[in-house]
């Protein structure tokens, strides 16, 4: 997802990407969003068992979810508030009303920490 700004034709200043992240994760945290809080780009919401992770790079949003509804809904509480370029192509290319797959992945198969791993080194990234 691609937001249109007003810096898409020039240099992106570091004060006007300071106030277009503060607008946007304004409303991304009225919208029941949560902000990481290792990664303050990462911005989660938990619905039931489901959940949607939006990262937020520049004037980019990549974002999935474990649920196609949530998705759905993340893009038009984008839509409601900035111009947004991926709803356009998705409608251009067909692929507004298409069918999710899932993925394949046991569900039994439990995922936590390695404690025999070693930490990284957050600075390095």
């Amino acid at each position: 997802m691609d937001v249109k700004t007003a810096f898409l034709h020039g240099d992106l200043q570091e004060e006007a990407h300071k106030s277009w992240y503060g607008t946007l994760a304004s409303y991304l945290l009225l919208s029941g969003y949560k902000r990481g809080k290792i990664d303050n780009t990462l911005f989660s919401k938990q619905s039931g068992s489901h959940i949607i992770l939006a990262q937020v790079y520049v004037d980019n949003i990549i974002f999935g979810s474990t649920d196609a509804k949530l998705s759905l809904e993340f893009a038009e509480v984008m839509a409601n508030k900035f111009k947004m370029s991926m709803m356009d192509m998705l409608k251009k290319y067909g692929f507004y009303d298409c069918k999710s797959a899932k993925t394949s992945m046991s569900s039994s198969v439990s995922i936590g920490t390695d404690p025999s791993g070693t930490d990284v080194n957050a600075t390095m990234f």
